[in-house]
């Protein structure tokens, strides 16, 4: 069923690479909402993806009316609906919390996916829970503002929680669709999603962004530059290389993939801040690594 697990491995990566420019973004856009920089990514989304309209008009003619209620439900779970619910959980929570719970997407995902158990597996796993660990409980520990955190909303764990299990849900799944509708190329299906991301997205940011203080800003450029990086990189290109790699490795493998986009956005935030890592940093990335090669070698060649 998975043919060239060693080519969408390493699609997964360079989809890692691409989603981990995000981790800039909350820092050189400091000056936006969460709101404002989810519609630019989206916007740019789906502007880029509409090059692909003719091409997309005859697979969408293709598809069944059950087909396209997968792809809809997929954009969402993985795209639009997802970055909101991530946003509001931000806003009611802290950046730590966020890390923390969203952080164990590799987790969650590889466990959700129904993997072949063994020994080397559940080494993998230690080794990323400690990786993680090591990146999000030591600062919350002994760096986080105990005030701030008792300050914490219920509700924004809530929806932090209930973004987890979107993405979670939304890796296996879009792994199995992609899997099984080897017909689409992953270009087009990246253009769908962007496409149909755009439509939803359009009348919310319509409804909650009243203001037109967003076209008079005076970062303006440096909005629409960062939101086109976002845009056609974390999302058009990002999604194109997952989509290879969800026809190509089962989802107890791109799991563990979903590390790539920490460990890069990492590193794209010691250059931004032209620091090298702190000692905890540098272990955790070492250990999600060598975490990421263990899982990886507990799986291949596992009938899924």
């Amino acid at each position: 069923m998975y043919r060239s697990q060693n080519r969408g491995i390493i699609a997964g990566i360079l989809a890692g690479v691409f989603w981990g420019t995000p981790f800039l973004v909350p820092m050189v856009l400091a000056n936006f909402s969460g709101l404002e920089i989810t519609f630019g990514r989206f916007f740019f989304f789906g502007l880029i993806s509409l090059l692909s309209l003719p091409k997309l008009i005859r697979l969408v003619r293709s598809l069944t009316i059950r087909e396209m209620l997968q792809i809809i439900i997929l954009s969402a779970t993985g795209f639009w609906l997802y970055s909101l619910i991530l946003f509001m959980g931000v806003r009611e929570s802290n950046g730590i919390i966020a890390s923390l719970i969203i952080g164990s997407l590799p987790v969650t995902v590889t466990l959700f996916s129904r993997p072949i158990f063994n020994r080397r597996l559940i080494i993998g796993l230690i080794a990323i829970i400690f990786g993680l660990g090591c990146l999000l409980i030591y600062p919350l520990i002994f760096r986080a503002n105990l005030a701030t955190l008792s300050q914490v909303s219920w509700h924004g764990i809530i929806y932090l929680l209930i973004a987890l299990v979107m993405w979670s849900w939304f890796a296996i799944a879009n792994s199995r669709f992609m899997a099984k509708h080897t017909h689409i190329r992953s270009l087009d299906y990246s253009s769908l999603i962007g496409v149909v991301s755009f439509i939803f997205i359009l009348p919310i940011f319509a409804v909650w962004h009243r203001e037109t203080s967003l076209l008079v800003h005076p970062e303006l450029v440096k909005f629409i530059l960062w939101s086109t990086v976002l845009g056609v990189g974390a999302s058009w290109i990002a999604n194109i290389f997952w989509a290879y790699s969800a026809k190509n490795c089962p989802p107890s493998i791109g799991g563990s993939l979903i590390i790539s986009e920490t460990v890069f956005g990492l590193v794209y935030s010691f250059i931004f801040e032209q620091r090298w890592p702190l000692p905890n940093e540098l272990i955790a990335i070492v250990s999600l690594i060598v975490g990421v090669i263990v899982v990886i070698k507990s799986q291949r060649g596992m009938r899924h």
